[in-house]
């Protein structure tokens, strides 16, 4: 687990934050820390920013296996956009951009 701990100086108000995966802290932790010590505590979760980590590698990762012509197509296609809009971004045939899609939808995470 990740655990990020920021103090502020001496002259600094009593204040904690604490980063750390979901679920990895009892919910009432904060609160019993906060009463035992008279510092304030704030938890800032890491979910949205591992969520977001994890797509762009998804991304990353596809494109790295396929020829550079059709990286930004499949790219394009992870991220929802139609055939027709691919295919005239990327200079491509529709029915090249159909199958960059079709191949794209059917990779495994």
């Amino acid at each position: 687990a990740l655990l990020t701990l920021a103090f502020g100086g001496p002259a600094a108000a009593q204040s904690l934050v604490i980063s750390n995966w979901d679920g990895y802290m009892p919910e009432d932790l904060l609160d019993r820390f906060t009463e035992a010590t008279g510092i304030e505590a704030e938890l800032s979760e890491l979910r949205g920013e591992v969520v977001a980590l994890k797509d762009e590698v998804a991304l990353l990762k596809a494109a790295r296996n396929v020829s550079p012509q059709y990286g930004e197509a499949v790219a394009m296609a992870q991220k929802g956009m139609a055939a027709q809009q691919i295919a005239e971004r990327c200079g491509i045939s529709v029915a090249e951009a159909e199958m960059v899609c079709a191949l794209s939808r059917a990779r495994p995470e």
